[in-house]
């Protein structure tokens, strides 16, 4: 097996959360011992890196909002990435077990759909673990460029690949998926893009064109997009699913802040916000909040952010699609449904989607 580790420089870009979540003291009344909000396929950033300017200005400007946000990447820490791979395996969180289900079902069909070399592209691999059924299945996948923001975690698994994987290439790279991307020439017939865990879903709708749009720049024409999506379900199935009884959830979502500490130096007390995740019907998605429980104020960089008691802090969507949404999102972009695999009682689906 041939490895070669690629980089991009990061560039660290806000997203595009809705603003003015009406949320109050009497919010609090509602029951947040539990939790809920996760990337499947998440990337971290180094908690050992000295304070970055960057970093701290856009904390800065997302937190002077009127609606306080922050960006979601900043969930995946090592804690946070432990604490996520935690929530996937509980019954409430659906989502994994239903795509891994879908992805054995995919690879089966692939493997007698496509009978020239391909290339496979996977954005936000994290550990790799879903693009495994793929490369299990289908031995035409002649190289894999898995694309994290951090490749350790695939680095970590290469010893197994080889073994595993004898003749793939396996070409890294380093890069944010949600900034502009250049990976080095695709030299198969078959160009595969890999976008699990209804990623996109935690995009503005937007940022999720543009991401579809530059998917089919980098594949090209004739290219093919397996993509997961989270598909609308009763808000009782949602609320259970980001408010876990186990609080894992909770704890997840208050890690950002121990994370913000240690990037910024901040002194952020995480006792004093309380975790709330709730189903937002107008804009079809979960929300994912850190309410403050008392008035206080934080210090970063020598600033001074204020917090009313019952504010937030708007750290993660999830949208959730139609059949008709979604497709139409794709058209948007330059793609159609080829395929499409549901789980049976409809709350997952996995498109392989193809430029038009």
């Amino acid at each position: 097996m041939k490895v070669k580790v690629l980089t991009q420089p990061d560039s660290y870009s806000e997203d595009n959360y809705g603003k003015k979540a009406q949320l109050t003291p009497a919010s609090l009344s509602i029951d947040m011992t539990d939790s809920s909000f996760h990337l499947a396929s998440p990337s971290t950033i180094d908690l050992n890196q000295q304070p970055n300017q960057q970093i701290i200005n856009e904390i800065l400007h997302t937190l002077t909002l009127p609606q306080k946000e922050l960006n979601s990447k900043y969930l995946y820490d090592s804690s946070g990435l432990d604490l996520f791979y935690r929530i996937c395996q509980l019954p409430e969180y659906y989502l994994y077990e239903q795509e891994t289900s879908l992805l054995a079902n995919a690879a089966q069909l692939l493997a007698g759909k496509f009978y020239s070399e391909i290339d496979l592209v996977e954005f936000g691999a994290g550990s790799a673990i879903k693009a495994q059924y793929l490369l299990d299945k289908l031995p035409r996948i002649k190289t894999y460029h898995p694309i994290d923001l951090i490749t350790a975690q695939i680095n970590a698994r290469l010893e197994t690949f080889t073994q595993r994987y004898p003749q793939l290439e396996i070409v890294p790279l380093e890069a944010d998926i949600t900034q502009k991307l250049k990976l080095p020439k695709l030299s198969h017939s078959i160009k595969l893009g890999l976008f699990t865990g209804s990623i996109i879903g935690n995009l503005s709708n937007s940022d999720a064109l543009d991401f579809l749009n530059q998917v089919r720049r980098i594949l090209g024409k004739g290219s093919y997009l397996l993509i997961g999506v989270d598909n609308k379900k009763p808000a009782s199935i949602l609320h259970l699913a980001y408010n876990d009884p186990n609080g894992l959830t909770q704890a997840f979502n208050l890690n950002i802040l121990t994370h913000l500490n240690r990037l910024t130096g901040s002194d952020f007390d995480i006792t004093q916000f309380e975790h709330y995740a709730f189903y937002n019907p107008e804009r079809s998605r979960v929300e994912m909040h850190l309410v403050s429980r008392c008035e206080q104020v934080v210090n970063i960089d020598g600033h001074n952010i204020y917090f009313a008691e019952g504010e937030s802090i708007h750290t993660e969507n999830a949208y959730k699609f139609t059949k008709q949404t979604f497709s139409h999102l794709a058209a948007k972009a330059g793609w159609q449904i080829n395929e499409s695999w549901h789980s049976d009682n409809s709350h997952y689906s996995l498109y392989l989607l193809v430029t038009k």
